[in-house]
């Protein structure tokens, strides 16, 4: 039976009534007391009667079919006329939504599924068409103690939010959401194994919103669309995507550790992660932290360590950074500390490759990318190994080729590169060690190839640079220490050009 003390809405109600009533008392007769009393007593019945019409409640304490009239407090199935549909009562039972459910009983306008502590409320779609979908007009709520199974099913509603450990589970069935809300995953758990996700038409997808436990989606299969989607979206929560099947498509922002202090963490080991029109930032007001095992992602700007620490590992399957504009690049360590560790399968950089990007002044962020197995290629534009702060590679039983490579490239800068035993590092246009004035780099050669057959090294080019070599193989067309490109006017001293083009 539903407590009306745990509905705001009926409290604001029967408050406004008896606060009158006893202003009036105080103020009458004794007739006029009794009457007030005989008006108060009607008013609490109309308002009673009031939240019977809008509120469906189960009552059942067993299991049963959505369907049945008498398992509701209304004696009606749930309809679109009825502002709340509520499964919250004790004892755990499954209420079924099956191919047989009258349409007129599909068309609702809320839904919220929870339990009393001990107990588990289970709502089971079972066998509902596309063409005939569970449809709410307003928000689908899953709290503590709720779990919605749907199988061989649809389900609409107008944004969702699970809480409280309560859950949805989906094998061959469409969850859509049809409008400009949130698909809030606050500390539930949501499983896609085959079907759809579409959360296009959502403001966002938010994964962990508090800071008692994490918040958990995961794709087994099927596909999901998102629009911007944040994996620890407020202070302090935690929040956790694992792609082991499938493939989730975001079309606007992917971010992990969107709120202050908070942590967002990915885990692809197969299927498809797609973030190819706006920004993805691993690190950006919390701590971020991807993981490729297995699959393929693709973004077009990837930042790690953005505006907090972020740490990206490549052990298997393939990253790809795809460029819409000349504007999108990889980035590893910006005003935070940026890491990336690769030890399998490849990475294709088709953007310039940032490591170690602060140029805030604050002098916080420095990056590092130690590459330890598979592939890295890289080969379409600049890398910058300290690009305007610290900045940090090491190549080992692995194989890499890169372009144009600056160690230390801007004013403070200091960049290290370190090439050892098994190491295969490949460049197809010049190393450039201490590139502009004010810059710093070292780079030390261990072990393994060093290769530029067809351009030169130059060491101090403008700024101070080192070379050591102490194993390994170093080939190059020159090399060229403390020689720079640019040519000054004899008497304004200005930069009128370079021997070859300063890049």
């Amino acid at each position: 039976m539903k407590d009306f003390s745990d509905s705001a809405t009926i409290d604001s109600r029967f408050g406004l009534i008896f606060a009158i009533a006893i202003n009036v008392m105080i103020n009458c007769c004794t007739r006029s007391r009794l009457f007030v009393l005989m008006w108060f007593s009607i008013a609490l019945s109309e308002g009673a009667t009031s939240f019977a019409a809008t509120t469906d409640l189960w009552t059942n304490s067993a299991s049963g079919l959505w369907g049945t009239a008498l398992n509701w407090s209304s004696n009606q199935a749930p309809n679109s006329i009825l502002n709340l549909i509520l499964i919250t009562n004790a004892n755990s039972k499954t209420v079924t939504v099956d191919a047989a459910t009258p349409s007129t009983n599909l068309t609702i306008q809320s839904l919220t599924l929870s339990a009393p502590s001990g107990s588990t409320n289970t709502l089971a779609l079972v066998d509902l068409t596309t063409n005939v979908p569970l449809q709410a007009s307003g928000v689908l709520i899953v709290d503590r103690g709720g779990l919605l199974i749907s199988t061989n099913s649809a389900i609409n509603s107008a944004g969702a939010v699970i809480d409280h450990g309560g859950a949805i589970r989906l094998t061959n069935s469409i969850l859509k959401e049809t409008s400009f809300a949130f698909f809030d995953v606050v500390n539930g758990s949501v499983l896609l194994d085959s079907g759809i996700i579409n959360c296009g038409a959502n403001q966002a997808v938010r994964l962990g919103r508090t800071n008692n436990s994490p918040a958990n989606l995961i794709l087994n299969g099927g596909s999901m669309v998102a629009s911007d989607v944040q994996i620890g979206s407020s202070t302090g929560s935690k929040g956790v995507l694992t792609i082991a099947g499938g493939n989730l498509n975001t079309t606007n922002l992917l971010t992990l550790g969107s709120g202050v202090n908070s942590t967002g963490i990915v885990s692809i080991t197969s299927g498809q992660l797609t973030a190819t029109n706006n920004f993805t930032y691993v690190g950006k007001s919390g701590f971020g932290q991807m993981t490729i095992d297995g699959g393929s992602s693709t973004f077009a700007f990837l930042s790690v360590g953005n505006n907090a620490n972020g740490v990206l590992s490549v052990n298997g399957g393939q990253l790809t950074v795809r460029p819409r504009t000349t504007n999108d690049w990889t980035q590893i360590g910006d005003i935070g500390v940026g890491q990336f560790n690769m030890s399998g399968g490849t990475a294709l950089l088709m953007s310039e490759l940032h490591i170690g990007d602060d140029s805030s002044g604050f002098g916080t962020g420095s990056g590092v990318a130690s590459i330890m197995g598979g592939q890295l290629i890289a080969t379409n534009d600049i890398t910058a190994i300290g690009r305007y702060s610290l900045g940090a590679m090491t190549v080992s039983n692995a194989t890499v080729w890169l372009t144009n490579v600056s160690v230390g490239r801007h004013d403070g800068s200091v960049g290290t590169l370190n090439v050892q035993s098994n190491a295969q590092l490949y460049l197809l246009d010049a190393l450039s060690i201490a590139r502009f004035s004010n810059s710093v780099g070292h780079v030390f050669v261990t072990g393994g190839l060093l290769s530029l057959t067809k351009d030169n090294i130059w060491v101090g080019r403008e700024g101070t640079g080192d070379m050591t070599i102490s194993g390994g193989t170093v080939q190059a067309v020159s090399a060229l220490v403390a020689i720079s490109t640019v040519v000054t006017d004899s008497v304004s001293m200005a930069v009128i050009t370079n021997i070859r083009a300063a890049r």
